[in-house]
């Protein structure tokens, strides 16, 4: 078990090389820890017996030589079992070979080699050897062959192509290309996964993740509160962790610069009630483990709920002020944290609320390596073969812990990572499909309990359900967040829309929340567009009277001025004459320039309105919108170029902007129509 030490800097180096699994096997009265790489030299050694260069070792196992020798000594420095010389390396006679475990995690089916290759080419960036890989994963090299125009048509999707040069595989394409499929990857692999209790239930051996559930939420439903779905899943994980861990290190407990959280945290963030159901949840959980791990780590799990659940005061904490709780050194320390792994994989785990979780679960962390309290599952090994993309994000995440608290994390604890990463990405996914529904019933335990278990399963592709109420007046401070109530009796007054239904859930009630269902998310879109056209859209980019004569002149002025102010990269306007080169973007009397790559900047739209039309193509156009949008905003293309010719379709709102000669009287023609 590592503990946090200052990190040289050929770990530095080193660390961004997926980390392997860790086998200790008894020799002669010996413990070895041996992760893959070094299990592999040994299984080399042990299957030749005979003298093997460093050289060969490194060609066969696909391992540079210094880091061979890096490895060979890692392990004589446990045991002496590897003889060195002039002709290389030689296993110690007296060394059982049979005694060292094979690798278990060769991809099987060509599911699995197809997640491998991906793994190695797109994330890890790597060039593969066809005749290794063939024996790596136990195929004859023309089955490996034949299985790659499979890779190359998922590829070439994302303008990217598997190439084949001296028997070596590789991939060409552009950066911003192989992120895109990386994140392809890693949206696939947690959709595939679905973060439910069971999926997750293999990876602790104590406790029964099913059983926490019932818990938590007898008590929650005895003080008549609720937890969301995914708030619920990662509360579950905590409070489970929290035993494994107790068990684990036979409750030792020890302090650090990291303090642990008191009473007197909880207590100046939660009401009375929220205290009482974590003591009434810890008194539970000692009773059904047999542990008496430290109300501490009940607490600290359970700061979690204050960020969700209705609270009876308003002075709830959020990540603004989440260093109170576990320093500024891990508030600054997530914040990085979430801005690189966007950067690196396009992947936005900036939820304020995620943060908040995240911080909780690294100041834990790093109070168990500090003082060397290992979690010690050995299902956790599982994480790093069935979510390798989500291992990839943590490997990632940890090597910045390393540089920014110094410490080196084990295995498990990175394998923790992933999957709180998986539960964070799983939840932002429901909140960008998903509507956020609360539920509204007078009689919170015979109708509400009924109706929500109805609804939840119903409903569970459409709405994401925050909370069950027993009034109007009880939604909390978040209620901007709610796109729709679903109440029993009629709610008056009301911004958000409102479905009465019935407390048994009829037919005709089921009918009626799908069709409102639709029409909400109709109005969500079309609210969203409007919000970031009024972003992207900035008042000094829009050009008024200026009586542009051709296309060119249109360009050149509008890109210019967004090359001087920094708004697009000095290629932008090239890139625009690229597009119009092949076909000029102009439909009837609009046109829509943009290039056919993203912008590494933020999204931003120029406007132009032409009361005298303009000779672009064959069309004859009064309005120029030139766009550039950001790889993240990429995905609402479809919807504001829907906007823009919807809206000057319309005779009267064309009409009217037209006649617009300034920003503001512009946005709000928009308002009206959109």
């Amino acid at each position: 078990m590592s503990r946090c030490v200052t990190i040289s800097n050929t770990f530095l180096t080193n660390f961004n090389n997926k980390i392997g699994v860790i086998y200790r096997i008894t020799m002669n009265y010996d413990i070895l820890s041996l992760d893959e790489k070094s299990l592999s030299v040994l299984n080399l050694l042990g299957e030749n017996r005979t003298w093997a260069t460093c050289s060969t070792i490194s060609q066969k196992l696909g391992i540079n030589p210094r880091s061979v020798r890096y490895i060979i000594s890692k392990i004589n420095k446990q045991k002496h079992i590897i003889i060195s010389s002039n002709k290389g390396y030689l296993l110690n006679e007296d060394v059982n070979a049979d005694s060292f475990p094979a690798r278990t995690n060769i991809p099987s089916n060509s599911e699995e080699r197809k997640k491998y290759i991906f793994e190695q080419l797109i994330i890890l960036n790597k060039m593969l050897n066809i005749d290794d890989l063939s024996e790596y994963f136990h195929i004859s090299p023309v089955t490996l062959k034949n299985s790659l125009p499979v890779l190359k048509k998922e590829l070439a999707d994302y303008s990217l192509y598997l190439k084949t040069k001296k028997n070596n595989l590789y991939v060409i394409g552009k950066e911003k290309d192989k992120r895109k499929f990386a994140v392809k990857l890693i949206r696939d692999e947690v959709e595939r996964s679905s973060f439910s209790l069971g999926n997750i239930q293999q990876f602790f051996q104590v406790v029964n993740l099913e059983d926490i559930k019932d818990l938590v939420i007898g008590v929650f439903s005895k003080h008549q509160y609720f937890l969301d779905d995914f708030s619920l899943l990662n509360y579950i994980l905590h409070l489970a962790v929290c035993v494994e861990l107790s068990k684990n290190n036979n409750q030792i407990q020890t302090k650090s610069h990291h303090s642990t959280i008191s009473m007197d945290n909880l207590n100046s963030i939660a009401s009375d009630e929220v205290i009482m159901i974590v003591k009434e949840i810890a008194e539970h959980m000692n009773l059904m483990y047999g542990a008496d791990f430290s109300f501490e780590g009940i607490v600290e799990a359970s700061i979690l709920v204050t960020t969700r659940i209705i609270p009876r005061q308003s002075n709830t904490f959020d990540f603004d002020n989440i260093g109170q709780v576990v320093g500024d050194d891990i508030k600054e320390l997530i914040t990085t944290i979430t801005s690189s792994v966007y950067e690196r994989y396009s992947i936005d785990l900036s939820n304020k609320q995620m943060m908040v979780r995240f911080a909780l679960h690294l100041k834990n962390l790093l109070v168990r390596v500090e003082n060397n309290m290992a979690i010690q599952n050995g299902q956790f090994v599982n994480i790093k073969n069935d979510y390798p993309f989500l291992y990839d994000i943590s490997v990632f995440v940890s090597y910045i812990i390393a540089n920014k608290m110094h410490c080196v994390l084990p295995e498990d604890e990175i394998a923790y990572i992933a999957l709180h990463i998986g539960v964070m990405i799983e939840q932002e996914t429901a909140h960008q499909e998903k509507l956020s529904c609360v539920i509204i019933a007078t009689d919170y335990y015979a109708i509400g309990k009924t109706l929500l278990k109805k609804i939840s399963r119903t409903f569970s592709q459409s709405l994401f359900i925050q909370n069950l109420l027993t009034d109007l007046e009880k939604i909390d401070s978040k209620a901007s967040e709610i796109d729709l109530i679903i109440s029993t009796y009629p709610i008056r007054d009301s911004k958000i829309p409102c479905i009465v239904v019935g407390p048994f859930l009829s037919e005709s009630d089921i009918a009626e929340i799908y069709s409102r269902i639709e029409i909400v998310k109709q109005i969500k879109k079309k609210n969203y567009v409007q919000s970031k056209i009024e972003m992207f859209l900035k008042k000094d980019l829009c050009f008024f009277g200026r009586d542009f004569k051709t296309a060119e002149d249109a360009i050149e002025v509008m890109c210019n001025y967004m090359i001087e102010m920094h708004y697009v990269q000095d290629s932008f306007k090239q890139e625009i004459y690229e597009h119009e080169n092949i076909a000029p973007s102009s439909y009837g009397n609009i046109a829509i320039a943009h290039t056919f790559s993203n912008s590494e900047l933020p999204s931003m739209i120029a406007m132009s309105i032409n009361p005298t039309p303009i000779i672009w193509g064959n069309n004859n156009v009064n309005i120029v919108f030139i766009i550039t949008l950001n790889q993240k905003d990429n995905r609402l293309f479809k919807d504001i170029f829907k906007f823009m010719t919807d809206i000057v379709s319309n005779e009267q709102a064309l009409s009217r902007i037209l006649k617009a000669t300034n920003y503001e009287e512009l946005m709000e023609i928009f308002k009206l129509y959109i």
